[in-house]
Order: structure tokens, then C-alpha cells, then sequence
């Protein structure tokens, strides 16, 4: 995990030659520069992992996406999987199957419980009104890492996947 730090805009214009391609142009795109440093510091903790793991130059690094969305890498053993909210990015890299989610914690918006949550997680989360925007978290992130790690992204049924 990394908390993404504040750099300038020259040097973060300069990170983005660290990027794929693909990346640089998706986050040219974005509106939000919080939003362009969050995706681009994602992919860059991961190519940091990767080059280590691999011993691999970042260049040689062609990162691919399954048709349905899940990232690889061409003629490697590994699995990853990454993600970024906020301040935080978060990278995870095996030799098998992995997914990982990170996200900030913040109010909690009921009607999700409802459609993505068996009757078992509902009542843990509403146990006990202290602690619901946890309890909401430590599932939702769950369930997020589990479809990354599976490969079926968002279309998967999350409400299906019990934590």
C-alpha cells in the first residue's frame, strides 16, 4: 500500500512516462486531478512490484486486460491485482489467483446493503450503529477483491459472494 504523495505538477507530468499508454490517455481524460494522480500512482506502485518481482525493466512491462477487464501479464506466472481510493493506492502480486480493494471510509449509503448484501451481512453491519461504516467497508472491500481476483469484474453478482 501507498499513500500517494503531493508532488508537483512537472513531476507528476513526468511520472506519467511510467505509465502504459493506455493509462497516460485515460487519465488525460479525467477532469479531476485527484482523480489522474490516484490512477496513475496505482499503476505505478504496481510496475514497481512488478519490475521487482520480475527483475524487469518498466518498459518491458506490457500489461494486458482480459475481455472483461481483469489486468495480466503476458507470459508470466503472476497474478495481480490493484486499486486506489483518496489518498491511498494498493497493489497485490502472487503467484496465484489475488484481488485487492482499498477504500476510504465514509458514510455509508443503506440502499447498498440491500442490493449487494446477503440478510447475514445486513445484520452484521447494522448490529450495532457505532461501528456501521466499518463493518460496511471490511465487506464491501471483500467482495471487491474477491470478483478482481476471479477475473468477472463488476458484472459479477456481488450480492452472491458471502464474506
Amino acid at each position: 500500500m501507498l499513500k500517494i504523495p503531493e508532488v508537483s505538477d512537472e513531476y507528476f507530468c513526468e511520472l506519467l512516462s511510467y505509465v502504459s499508454e493506455k493509462r497516460r490517455s485515460r487519465i488525460q481524460r479525467l477532469h479531476d486531478d485527484r482523480k489522474q494522480r490516484q490512477s496513475a500512482f496505482a499503476e505505478l506502485l504496481l510496475r514497481a512490484v512488478l519490475c521487482v518481482k520480475k527483475g524487469m525493466q518498466n518498459e518491458l512491462l506490457v500489461l494486458r486486460k482480459t475481455p472483461k477487464g481483469k489486468p495480466y501479464l503476458p507470459e508470466s506466472r503472476f497474478e495481480f491485482s490493484f486499486s486506489h481510493t483518496e489518498s491511498l493506492a494498493a497493489a497485490a502480486v502472487s503467484d496465484c489467483p489475488v484481488g485487492v480493494d482499498v477504500e476510504l471510509i465514509r458514510k455509508i449509503d443503506e440502499r447498498l446493503c440491500q442490493r449487494f448484501f446477503s440478510k447475514q451481512e445486513q445484520e452484521y453491519v447494522f448490529s450495532e450503529s457505532s461501528d456501521r461504516q466499518n463493518r460496511f467497508f471490511e465487506i464491501w472491500t471483500r467482495k471487491e477483491a474477491a470478483v478482481k481476483r476471479s477475473g468477472e469484474g463488476i458484472t459479477h453478482d456481488i450480492a452472491a459472494i458471502y464474506t
